[in-house]
């Protein structure tokens, strides 16, 4: 199939967002088309191999590089907290002509899918979350353990300084990312060059909020049990814990199934990515709610 194309969009606060889709010119199909959503400081290519295997399946997806990230418009760092990321989604969709979704996330996707699907936005109706190494947890962490973390971040944060620049502007571009499969989840040539469309200065601040993250409040993960969620997580995972995955499938019932990868493994291996979309795609076909053979 592979039929790809680009997209651009103007936000109602004058963004501009950009990205690609498979499928678009397909006619005589009502099932919904998937949106995929990138991690932090990533872009639409880290989910391109996903893409290419939903594609395969005859589904149609749509993937946005997410404001300020890849080949989309930055505003310094300025709306790039979740729920901003979340009504860039929207505005996408209703952009496009996309009424029915489900949503296939990565990482910190994860959060942003899960704010969109809290945020119902009319118009749009979103079947499902099919979330990959979401960096969900079940309860915060202490304070005092800043100063565990807060070293080993700011040495990385260091290096990446020294090898991107510390006062360079953001570079618009997409990254190659199949030319790092097999290396490592924490990589500093791949990590240096996705902060590139953020800016060092940009891309340091939001990191020390996602740590940060981790000592603020957790969702009330019993009272959204009943949103259509799957969770899906890396056996090898070294950026998140999957334990705390595991925690949050417990509290809420959501189903919980293993990919034999590291966290970046379906950005950047199409093995990792087509064994994910085959679970996923299970999944979606088993749906109580919604089984996908009434609709395809």
């Amino acid at each position: 199939m592979a039929s790809e194309g680009e997209f651009e969009v103007r936000t109602r606060d004058g963004c501009v967002l950009r990205g690609f889709r498979y499928g678009a010119e397909r006619t005589g199909s009502q099932s919904a088309s998937a949106l995929c959503l990138h991690g932090f400081s990533a872009d639409a290519n880290s989910m391109r191999a996903v893409a290419r295997a939903l594609d395969r399946a005859g589904v149609r997806v749509v993937v946005p590089d997410m404001r300020g990230h890849g080949l989309s418009a930055s505003d310094l760092g300025k709306g790039l907290r979740p729920e901003r990321l979340a009504r860039d989604m929207a505005e996408v969709c209703r952009a496009l002509g996309l009424e029915d979704v489900f949503l296939v996330t990565q990482s910190f996707g994860g959060t942003v899918g899960l704010t969109l699907l809290q945020q119902a936005p009319s118009k749009l109706r979103i079947e499902a979350l099919y979330a990959f190494a979401p960096n969900w947890f079940v309860r915060p962490r202490k304070w005092r353990e800043v100063r565990g973390w807060l070293p080993g971040t700011a040495k990385l944060l260091w290096r990446l300084g020294r090898r991107s620049g510390f006062l360079g502007n953001p570079v618009r571009g997409r990254i190659d990312y199949e030319s790092y499969a097999g290396r490592r989840d924490v990589d500093l040539p791949r990590m240096s060059e996705e902060l590139r469309s953020l800016s060092w200065r940009v891309y340091a601040l939001r990191f020390l909020a996602l740590q940060r993250s981790r000592h603020r409040r957790t969702p009330d993960w019993q009272e959204i049990s009943t949103l259509p969620v799957s969770i899906f997580a890396a056996r090898r995972d070294t950026m998140v814990q999957n334990a705390e995955l595991e925690g949050v499938s417990a509290q809420t019932g959501w189903s919980l199934d293993w990919v034999d990868c590291g966290h970046l493994g379906v950005a950047t291996e199409q093995e990792h990515a087509d064994a994910w979309v085959r679970a996923l795609l299970s999944r979606r076909a088993n749906a109580i709610d919604r089984p996908l053979g009434s609709e395809e």
